[in-house]
This record gives structure tokens, sequence and C-alpha cells, in this order.
């Protein structure tokens, strides 16, 4: 019970939180649209931050094939991982497990959006430069946000059923490598698009 309870809570927060990042970018964007030479140095921007990750990503690809975890570019500096360790260790000692989950997301969403955030901008832009989608902003936002936390929701299912955080850990890092992969050709996918867009 109280997994599942962890579990509802530290999920809903982190859905809630990136949704208003998302709500914050879009507005942004939405706001300064009209203004053409804004729309198109941004547009350029998320282009080039966008090929960047996705050879970042792809360099990842390759050194976790060779072995070489440690050398990889796109993950979290050392002191924003101690401190993400930290808040959970520290969260985790509250007797009211619920709200201490949802406390956890918060703060674990926010210390970690500058590794997991890297697709919200291109995806946004890539949404409210399309007419057909741009009128469903907010839904899409919506849908976004709830794919991206339907990982956590699996792994909190998996370990309620009763598997351990070993297993768990030991499936995640043999996948590790075809994350890394997927998330490439998903940034060079969106750069192409948008470049696409503005053409």
């Amino acid at each position: 019970t109280e997994i599942f309870y962890v579990g509802m809570g530290y999920s809903g927060a982190v859905f809630v939180t990136y949704l208003l990042i998302g709500f914050g970018i879009l507005t942004f964007i939405q706001r300064l649209s009209f203004l053409p030479l804004f729309s198109k140095v941004v547009y350029i921007l998320t282009i080039v931050f966008a090929l960047i990750l996705g050879i970042l990503s792809l360099y990842d690809f390759i050194q976790l094939k060779r072995g070489r975890p440690s050398e990889m570019k796109l993950q979290l500096p050392d002191f924003l991982k101690k401190r993400i360790h930290k808040t959970i260790r520290e969260e985790s000692k509250s007797t009211r497990y619920f709200f201490a989950a949802i406390s956890a997301g918060f703060l674990v969403s926010l210390l970690e959006f500058t590794c997991t955030g890297q697709v919200h901008l291109p995806t946004i832009l890539f949404v409210t430069n399309i007419p057909s989608l741009k009128s469903s902003a907010v839904s899409y936002l919506l849908l976004y946000n709830f794919m991206f936390i339907i990982p956590l929701l699996i792994i909190f299912g998996i370990v309620y059923w009763g598997v351990t955080s070993e297993q768990l850990a030991f499936f995640l890092q043999k996948r590790a490598s075809s994350i890394k992969l997927y998330t490439s050709l998903l940034f060079f996918a969106l750069a192409g698009i948008l470049t696409l867009s503005l053409i």
C-alpha cells in the first residue's frame, strides 16, 4: 500500500511540475510568436540545440556499447546527482509517505529538468508551428507529460508486484544503450521537422 501511495504521489508531482514548466514555455513562445525575427532565431537555435543533443546521445550510445558509462556526456552532473539522492533520502524518512513523495517528486523534477527537459522546447515548437496542432497545443502538452510519466508508473507498478530494485536496475542497465539510440533518433527527427518548417 505504501508503494502505491508513494508511486502515485511521486508520479503526480512530476507530471504537474513538468506541465507547469511546459505551460511557461508555451505561453512565452505564443506571446512572442508575432515577431518574425524572434520566431526565426528561436527556431534556428532550437534546431542547432536538437542536433547537438542528437550527436551527444549518439556518442553516449557508442560509449555504453563499449562499456564506458562514465564517459557519457548527457547525464546529470555529480553535484546534482548527490543533491537528488539527498532529497530522496530526506523525504523518505517522513512517516507521511504520500506527501513526502509529492515533495520529493517536485524537487527532483526541478533538479533534473536540465537533463530531462531537453526534449521540451523542440517538441513545443514543433506543435506550435503546425496549424493543425497549434489550436490543440495545451491538449498535446497534457498528452506529452502523461506519456512522460508512463515509465515511472510502470516502474512503480513492477516494484509493487514484487520485482526487487536490483532486478530493475539490471534490466534498465541492459537497455540503456537502446534508450540512448532512440533518444538520438528523436532529436535528429525533431531537428529535421523544424528545419523543414522553416523552408
